[in-house]
Parts: structure tokens; C-alpha cells; sequence
């Protein structure tokens, strides 16, 4: 590990703040997280360390740190972090000894690496303080951009009932830490195949398959990318070293090895440009709903590093979800989850925001057109949306993308058209099948985005129709959101689902412009 990392610190321009321009003799330093872990030792002690506040400490400012991601114990008696009442404790020493395994083993691994600062959010984060953890969840992001290496203990795989080793349950919390022996628990299986070496030199070597089934660089299957806070973790290094059961993997913006293959080298740095952006996004959206959270109010939070980066990337302000450069593609997500989504609990998002249901969705939207995805992050698909204005007020100032308060909608001057919604008896006792009509013809059949949206208006009464809205979206894709009036609210509608009708309605099917508010 210490050779992959010093040989991108000394020859990777493209893996520095600066860019390839950058001067690579040069020693990188960067404004250090509010607190770090001095992994230094305490008096010459290496048994102890301590947490360090930089913004008291004018002294420790500037440096190098390492970042680590990680899953925390399903247990709370086991978590091990920083609050209130041992702060004063935790910044005079931190026994090494008394720190879980995979602590103790980033300690390690920092100091081997020759850096001395260690950011670990558990104990860099005081966990009783709502506005403390308010204003570092909305820095997260920059925090593991800005890390000198990200470590990644993925030690567990997450399998399925009928597996090997498989069950029902959630996999338990790794007490051994992420370093140590790795073992292969299956024989190899060796292709040969030609590659690029370092020095840019065509070549070839037989090669180790991991699993003849998946052949992704790691496991998706690792419990610690199943995660939602973790995908900004994983994204947004510029290095980071991911320990897995079985093998070592290097990334950096130029390169990327496995431990029981040889080095390649390869340009892996395309989310940090504008090729693709809005399909990238609308993918990590799919991949995003996918991951689970411990609390669901933590779905714009934990996404919320990757929207500051890439709205500063890009130029573009963001909204819940979306960007300003593909408003209307973004609007187009659908369930794909078995019996529909599951509301939240409380408030997360609105009702148009594909972050707000908890299950998986998928983007519907067509790809951006081959010949622009190269060129620019603002989409070159046609919307049919007129005088689009979102209205969101953040419950943290200092988190513009986290939290929001409820209330929250979008203003549109769209072509919407009122028609008829009635259910379908279908059998499908998990999703609820409902039916399209207007003009006294039938448009579609489509599913609610949740299972219980019936019960509002429907309940204790005889109401076997409801008259709904289609908003048209997208110019060119037979997509509408299908909104439905809110009682009480003046006006202002909610989606309820998705459908895909027939292009001639668009046409002839009396689609008229009006303003319309969505919550």
C-alpha cells in the first residue's frame, strides 16, 4: 500500500486539488476537518492519542489527513464516539488499546502511510450535538474530497438466504478490524488477457477471475456499499485503499490495482468532467434508492457532498435531488420495488423528488443524444416545462442540500390535462393497478407510487373514481406525472404515480398550459 500511495503523491498531477498543473514536488496541505485524530502519540506514547480542534489550535490548521469509511456496529452499546461529556477527555488522550479493531487498524495504517492526522466521523463529530453534527454532515462531503487517502473497511459480504453462509439476518458488526490475512474462499480461475502497463506498453499476463459470475472491481455485495452515506465515501476521494475479505484495491484518479492482479492503469476521473453528467446522475439516483439508511431523515444529508460537488462542478443549483440542468428528466423516476414504495415516516422530501420514498426507483427519462454527452452537463432533450421554480427552505443554513423543511414545492407553468383515475382489479395484492381515462376513452393502466395513496378521500366513502391531472414532461417521451388535488391546500397537487400514454394524446388530447403547484 505504501508503494501505490507514494508513487500517486510523487507522479499523479491528475490526483491532486490542483490538477494535472499542480507541482507534484510540492507537499500537498489542505485546511484540516474541525477535528482530527493526532495519531503522532501523546508524550512519545504511540498507545496514546488524542482529538485535536483546529480552529482553536492555530497550529494544526493546515496538513494531510486520512479518512475512513466505514459500518458502524448494528449495536449502539458498541459504538465508540465523541459526545459532550467526554470532549475534554477525548482531546487530553484516547487509549489505542480501548478503540474498536477497525479504529485501531486506520491508526495503523495512517502512521504507515507517514501522515499524522486521522478523520474518523464517530469521534470527530460530537454525536449529542444536533448543530454540531448539523455542520459537519453538510462538509462531509468536502471532508473526504479533500482527505489525503480514504481507507475503506469493507470486511463484510452481505449474502442472501440460500447462499453459503447466507441468512435472513443483517451481517454482524466485523470485531477483527480490516487488516490482517485475506483468504480467497474459492480456486481461481486464470485468463489471459493484454493491458496497458505504467509505462503506457502494450503487454500481457494471465490474470486471476475473483468471481466467474461478477466481474466488477469489488463485490457489490460488500455490506459497507450497501450504505447510503458511504456513496459519497466512495465517490469522492481522490485515493482511497479498500480493504476486502479477500484482496487489497487501490483507486485514484489514474489508477487502479488489485492486490492479486498487476498494475493497470486507467483514466477513471469521467464523473469529474462533463461527459455524461445528467445520465451519470440519473443512474446514481437508481443506484442511490438502492442503499439503505439507519434513519431515513438522512437521505438529502447523506447525499448532500455529492450535490455540493457537482453543483460547483457544474455550475448548477440543486434542488432535492435534482439539478437545474435536467429538471425534467429527473422528475421521470418510477418504482421498481415488488408492492411499490414505502412512505416515509416524517418528512423527507416532496412528493416529486425521487429521494423522498424509501425503496428502489428507476429513471425513465431517455439518454441524453450520443453526439452531446461529451459536451455539456445541461440537457439537449426538449422539456415541455415552462417557468420551473422550486421553493425549499433548509432547515440548517449551514447545509443548503441536507434537511428540509416541510412545505417545500416546485411552481410550474406546464400542459396538464384533467381526466379520470378508477381501480383495476388486477390480483396483485402488492401494487395497486389503476386505470386512465379521458374523453371517455381509456389512456393507460399505471401503478401508484404507494400502496396506501387510496386512503386519502377514499376511506369511509363510495368514491370509486378520482379526478386526477397528467402533467407532461419531457418533449418526445410519452411519460406524465399523474398529480392529484391535496385537501387543504389551496390548490397545490401531489404526485401520485407515473404513466406512459400514447404520443397522440399530446397532440389531440386537449392538453392545455396553466400553473400549477406541486408539493
Amino acid at each position: 500500500v505504501g508503494a501505490w500511495f507514494g508513487a500517486c503523491v510523487r507522479g499523479h498531477g491528475g490526483c491532486r486539488l490542483g490538477g494535472e498543473g499542480s507541482l507534484v514536488k510540492e507537499e500537498e496541505v489542505v485546511e484540516l476537518p474541525h477535528r482530527v485524530l493526532d495519531v503522532k502519540g501523546v508524550s512519545g506514547d504511540e498507545g496514546i492519542i488524542r482529538l485535536v480542534e483546529t480552529e482553536i489550535d492555530d497550529g494544526e490548521r493546515k496538513g494531510q489527513y486520512v479518512a475512513l469509511s466505514h459500518r458502524w456496529p448494528v449495536n449502539p452499546k458498541e459504538h465508540f464516539m465523541t459526545t459532550r461529556p467526554v470532549l475534554e477527555q477525548r482531546k487530553r488522550m484516547i487509549r489505542v488499546e480501548d478503540m474498536p479493531a477497525s479504529y485501531r487498524d486506520a491508526v495503523m495504517v495512517t502512521r504507515r502511510l507517514g501522515v499524522r492526522y486521522l478523520w474518523i466521523d464517530s469521534l470527530c463529530i460530537v454525536q449529542d450535538d444536533t448543530g454540531d453534527w448539523e455542520r459537519e454532515a453538510a462538509l462531509m462531503g468536502s471532508i473526504y474530497r479533500n482527505s489525503t487517502v480514504t481507507v475503506m473497511a469493507a470486511t463484510q459480504i452481505k449474502r442472501q438466504k440460500g447462499e453459503v453462509g447466507g441468512s435472513e439476518q443483517e451481517v454482524e458488526y466485523s470485531k477483527n478490524g480490516f487488516l490482517g490475512k485475506r483468504k480467497v474462499t474459492k480456486e481461481q480461475e486464470r485468463v489471459r488477457l493484454e493491458y496497458v502497463d505504467e509505462e503506457w506498453r502494450k503487454t500481457g499476463d494471465y490474470w486471476e477471475v475473483v468471481d466467474r459470475g461478477n466481474l466488477e472491481l469489488v463485490d457489490q455485495r460488500m455490506e459497507l456499499l450497501t450504505r447510503g452515506w458511504v456513496m459519497q465515501e466512495e465517490m469522492l476521494p481522490r485515493r482511497r485503499i479498500m480493504y476486502t475479505p479477500d484482496q487489497l484495491v487501490w483507486h485514484c484518479n489514474l489508477m487502479v490495482i488489485r492486490e492479486i492482479n498487476r498494475k493497470v492503469r486507467c483514466d477513471v476521473a469521467g464523473m469529474q468532467k462533463d461527459e455524461g453528467f445528467i445520465d451519470y446522475w440519473l443512474g446514481l439516483a437508481d443506484r442511490y434508492s438502492q442503499r439503505n439508511l439507519t434513519y431515513e431523515s438522512d437521505k438529502l444529508p447523506a447525499l448532500s457532498g455529492l450535490a455540493t460537488y457537482f453543483s460547483e462542478l457544474h455550475n448548477q443549483r440543486y434542488y432535492a435531488g435534482i439539478f437545474s440542468g435536467a429538471v425534467a428528466e429527473t422528475l421521470l423516476w418510477s418504482p421498481t420495488t415488488l408492492g411499490g414504495l414505502e412512505k416515509p415516516e416524517r418528512y423527507v422530501a416532496p412528493s416529486w423528488s425521487w429521494v423522498r420514498p424509501n425503496g428502489w426507483i428507476k429513471m425513465v427519462a431517455p439518454d441524453q443524444p450520443g453526439e452531446w454527452r461529451g459536451q455539456r452537463a445541461v440537457s439537449q432533450l426538449e422539456s415541455v416545462l415552462e417557468d420551473v421554480r422550486f421553493e425549499l427552505r433548509s432547515e440548517v443554513v449551514e447545509a443548503p442540500y441536507g434537511k428540509i423543511k416541510e412545505g417545500g414545492l416546485m411552481r410550474v407553468r406546464g400542459l396538464v390535462k384533467d381526466v379520470w383515475m378508477e381501480r383495476v382489479e388486477s390480483g396483485d395484492s402488492y401494487r395497486v393497478k389503476m386505470r386512465l381515462s379521458g374523453d371517455g376513452k381509456l389512456m393507460c393502466n399505471f401503478y401508484l407510487d404507494f400502496f396506501d395513496e387510496l386512503d386519502k378521500g377514499s376511506v369511509g366513502s363510495m368514491v370509486v373514481k378520482w379526478n386526477v391531472k397528467c402533467l407532461w414532461v419531457l418533449k418526445d417521451c410519452g411519460y406524465v406525472l399523474i398529480l392529484r388535488a391535496v385537501s387543504g391546500e389551496g390548490g397545490r397537487y401531489e404526485r401520485i404515480g407515473i404513466a406512459s400514454i400514447d404520443p397522440d394524446w399530446f397532440d389531440s388530447g386537449g392538453f392545455r398550459r396553466e400553473h400549477i403547484s406541486i408539493i
